[in-house]
Parts: C-alpha cells; sequence; structure tokens
C-alpha cells in the first residue's frame, strides 16, 4: 500500500513537471550543447589534439575540485556536469585557437613590434644614464 502511494505522488510530480514546461527547457538546453558541441570551429591536426588535451586537462579538474569542494560524489551528475563544463570549455578554447591559427602572422608582427619598442626603450634610458653619469664625472671648469 506505502509503495502504491509513493508511485500516485511520483506519478503527479511527473504530470506537474511535465505540464510545467521545465523538461523541455532541459532538453533545449542539451540540444544547443549538442549543436554547439558539433560546430566548434575547424582548426588544424595539431592544433585539434591540444583543443582536446586541454579540454580534458580543464574539464576534468573543475569538475573534480567542484565536487570535491562539496564533498558529494555522484557519479551520473559528475559525467553530466564533465560533459557541459567540457562543451563549453572546447568550444572557446577551439575559437580561441582558429583566432590564434587565423591571425598569427599579424600576432607575430605585434609581439615582434612590442619587443622591438622595448628593447629600443631600454637602450635609450641606458644610454642616457650613461651620458648623464659621465657628464657628471666631468670636472667643471669656470
Amino acid at each position: 500500500m506505502k509503495g502504491k502511494i509513493i508511485g500516485f505522488a511520483l506519478g503527479i510530480g511527473l504530470i506537474l513537471l511535465l505540464a510545467s514546461g521545465f523538461i523541455g527547457d532541459i532538453l533545449n538546453f542539451f540540444l544547443w550543447l549538442f549543436i554547439l558541441d558539433n560546430s566548434a570551429p575547424e582548426t588544424s591536426f595539431l592544433a585539434g589534439i591540444v583543443v582536446r588535451v586541454l579540454t580534458f586537462l580543464i574539464s576534468f579538474g573543475l569538475v573534480g575540485l567542484f565536487f570535491n569542494l562539496l564533498g558529494y560524489h555522484e557519479k551520473i551528475l559528475m559525467s553530466v556536469s564533465y560533459y557541459i563544463i567540457s562543451v563549453l570549455v572546447g568550444f572557446g578554447l577551439s575559437c580561441v585557437v582558429r583566432a590564434l591559427e587565423q591571425y598569427i602572422f599579424y600576432i607575430g608582427i605585434g609581439l615582434a613590434a612590442l619587443i622591438a619598442a622595448i628593447v629600443i626603450t631600454w637602450l635609450i634610458v641606458f644610454f642616457c644614464k650613461r651620458h648623464k653619469e659621465k657628464q657628471q664625472e666631468l670636472p667643471k671648469t669656470a
């Protein structure tokens, strides 16, 4: 008798949950994740390997850290969390790597110009200080 009451209550709860549209929102979210996972920008072979390894390390680390801090280790919840985080991290890393691959020439020129500007500024400051020290060492004539 007790099992029938619990089953009836769960059935009513499920009907209310379905009527509220919450299940539809969850399904839409996972559909969006699936589309996002399959629409990541294409990268070169080596960059794809790097993205996958970094995605695994970051996602696995974040899920482990989060659930370790909570002290709650539910296998199914951890798997779902890992999937969600890995899709989001993987897509983000793919976009960053794709942008780096596409604009690597311009990034290289910008970095070279920045390094050249820093070196030139350092040389100017160095020689100005050296010249000033030499001027102070010379005897003043009146």
